[in-house]
């Protein structure tokens, strides 16, 4: 398990739309949080089946502009097969990379 973090030219609101717009796979919760100040945090959680682990793979991805630049991290889980093995055939790294993929055009 690793993180994908990078900055993007759309407000928060913008980005929270783009992704929930995106089929990720199954979204388990998301919210927008007014902060106050023009300040905003998302989150969106989504779990995806990966054949090759043949197991449910988990990502939460965060948004939010607390110091004055939308932020975006996303950061995966429940990949590893075992308890001793957290080798994912490169699941996690995919599924964290078709969020960056997705702002590719938006990203500083």
């Amino acid at each position: 398990m690793r993180d994908t973090k990078f900055e993007v030219n759309l407000t928060v609101k913008e980005a929270y739309d783009l992704l929930k717009s995106y089929d990720f796979g199954d979204v388990i919760h998301q919210e927008l949080k007014e902060l106050g100040n023009d300040k905003q945090f998302a989150v969106i959680i989504v779990e995806k089946y990966y054949i090759r682990v043949k197991n449910r793979v988990s990502l939460v991805i965060m948004i939010d502009n607390i110091d004055e630049t939308t932020k975006i991290k996303a950061i995966s889980s429940g990949a590893g097969r075992g308890v001793f093995s957290n080798f994912d055939w490169g699941a996690s790294d995919d599924f964290e990379n078709s969020v960056q993929k997705l702002f590719h055009d938006y990203i500083k």
